[in-house]
């Protein structure tokens, strides 16, 4: 059960996925799990657990990846600066 990181569509369950993962290590049960992340049985909570050693080598290969692509923009000055006495004005 691998899954692919890199596809935006799969970022959510594959948060989710790493949560249950790290409550299931912190000592929580399924059922719980199950419904607070919105997994409909605790058989997709087995099936997580079963295969966390694959689902955590995969996640770790991704993350190396995800911090390269993910880059925070650069504003102008001047866009700042205008931010900036909006706040004054506004706040």
């Amino acid at each position: 059960m691998l899954i692919d990181f890199s596809d935006s569509s799969n970022r959510e369950e594959s948060v989710q996925v790493m949560t249950a993962l790290l409550r299931w290590e912190a000592g929580d049960g399924p059922v719980d799990m199950g419904a607070s992340l919105n997994f409909t049985t605790s058989k997709a909570i087995k099936a997580i657990v079963k295969n966390a050693d694959e689902i955590q080598s995969s996640a770790s290969t991704a993350s190396n990846f995800s911090t390269t692509i993910i880059t925070p923009r650069s504003r102008s000055y001047s866009i700042e600066e205008m931010e900036r006495k909006l706040n004054i004005l506004g706040g």
